[in-house]
């Protein structure tokens, strides 16, 4: 009889394991499409504010779209694969070991090259306040344009070595 029970708890456990992993799948069916178009609408908007004539000359403007650029990146990179794991269209990790590779090397360039253009923004603004008389000389549209550069080669460059050391690890 002890033994029937423990099987029944069992069973409970496997099947509230079954409730939360559907759970999981729904919220990532309905929920994950909706933030993608939100994200692409929204940073969609923040370019199309950017590019007007009246801000192109801000460091502000360079920095901002740039980050709404890789933002968009690490959303689709991210989200549409897995969205099209879980609703059963294809599973990219699994077609080969290249675009395996190639989709996690391009989701973590673009959301790595995201956080660091948000710090070099944060930096751009910090100088623009705490150094107003210096502003004019380093906070230009140039310097902003070659940081994003520095950033995104940096970002490329990093996240080569990592994958590669990763995978001559056997991970």
């Amino acid at each position: 009889m002890a033994e029937h029970s423990a099987t029944t708890e069992a069973d409970v456990l496997t099947s509230g394991h079954d409730i939360s992993r559907s759970l999981d799948d729904v919220v990532w069916v309905y929920v994950s499409p909706a933030i993608l178009l939100l994200g692409i609408v929204g940073n969609s908007l923040v370019l199309t504010v950017m590019r007007r004539r009246t801000l192109t000359a801000s460091t502000m403007s360079v920095y901002l779209a740039a980050l709404a650029i890789a933002d968009t990146a690490a959303l689709v990179l991210r989200i549409v694969p897995q969205w099209c794991k879980v609703v059963g269209v294809v599973d990219v990790a699994e077609l080969s070991q290249w675009t395996c590779r190639t989709e996690k090397f391009s989701f973590y360039a673009a959301s790595d090259a995201a956080i660091w253009i948000l710090v070099a923004f944060t930096v751009d603004r910090f100088v623009a306040v705490s150094f107003p008389l210096q502003k004019r000389r380093i906070c230009v549209r140039r310097n902003a344009i070659r940081t994003n550069c520095v950033v995104l080669s940096d970002r490329l460059v990093r996240t080569s070595l990592r994958r590669l050391t990763l995978a001559s690890s056997g991970t």
